[in-house]
């Protein structure tokens, strides 16, 4: 699944908690450099983190909240990403304890 997104306002504290078997991607654009977090689980526990995105941004140190595009993938985790574009990447593949199985 291709995933688009654009950044939304800067939230100010720890947005994520803790997470595992998450994807990061880094993404550059017009002076901003960003790693964007998809997936994975919640530290600790058997639950899937939503299937939101979260940037982190390199030179201001924040985290911002993205705003999907279309029917991205559902909550997963053990998964892998790479970037297409400044503001898209590719997720492959995960777990989801949904039917104990990977996913495409």
């Amino acid at each position: 699944s291709v995933v688009y997104y654009t950044r939304t306002a800067p939230r100010s504290g720890p947005p994520l908690g803790h997470r595992t078997g998450h994807t990061a991607v880094y993404q550059a654009d017009a002076g901003t450099e960003m790693i964007a977090i998809f997936g994975g689980g919640i530290l600790n526990s058997l639950e899937l983190a939503p299937a939101d995105i979260w940037c982190f941004d390199i030179h201001d140190y924040i985290w911002v909240p993205s705003k999907t595009e279309g029917r991205g993938p559902g909550p997963r985790m053990l998964h892998v990403a790479f970037a297409i574009t400044n503001t898209s990447f590719a997720v492959y593949g995960g777990f989801d304890w949904q039917d104990e199985e990977t996913h495409a």
